[in-house]
């Protein structure tokens, strides 16, 4: 079955795109750049483009309780969604120590609540080899509905 799909995919890949978007998808080669035929134009596509590469940005970290804070709560808030945009794994961030350590619920092989570190997280690539995003869109909200919508 492989093999019927994959020659499927590539001739419309290689007969519809042009330039540089065909020569990266033709390559496989992974990329983090906004391609310009898809992106906003001016300034606006550079703050895009960088702006998920922000974990945390300053004015979330004021909001996030620090680590241990939600330790009692029964449905601690939600604050930051990472994704890896060519894998499954999702991280949501519930606390975090200002400086690297983060716990939350993340979503992976298992779905579970821990610690990770945001520097492991910058080192992480999907299949692609894309680095891990956050979600520009994830507006806060409580744990329960996460874990209700996480897949």
């Amino acid at each position: 079955m492989l093999r019927v799909l994959v020659p499927a995919l590539r001739r419309p890949l290689q007969t519809g795109l042009r330039g540089e978007r065909a020569r990266l998808l033709q390559h496989a080669r992974p990329t983090t750049e906004v391609l310009p035929e898809y992106s906003p134009t001016g300034e606006e596509s550079v703050a895009l483009n960088t702006a998920a590469f922000v974990y945390i940005p300053d004015e979330s970290r004021e909001k996030i309780p620090p680590l241990y804070a939600t330790e009692g709560l029964p449905d601690p808030m939600v604050w930051v969604k990472l994704v890896t945009p060519d894998s499954s794994w999702t991280w949501y961030i519930t606390e975090f120590d200002g400086d690297d350590t983060c716990f939350g619920y993340v979503v992976g092989f298992e779905a579970e609540m821990g610690y990770f570190l945001l520097s492991d997280i910058a080192c992480a690539r999907g299949k692609l080899g894309l680095p891990v995003e956050r979600d520009l869109f994830f507006s806060p909200r409580p744990l329960s509905t996460v874990r209700a919508t996480a897949h």
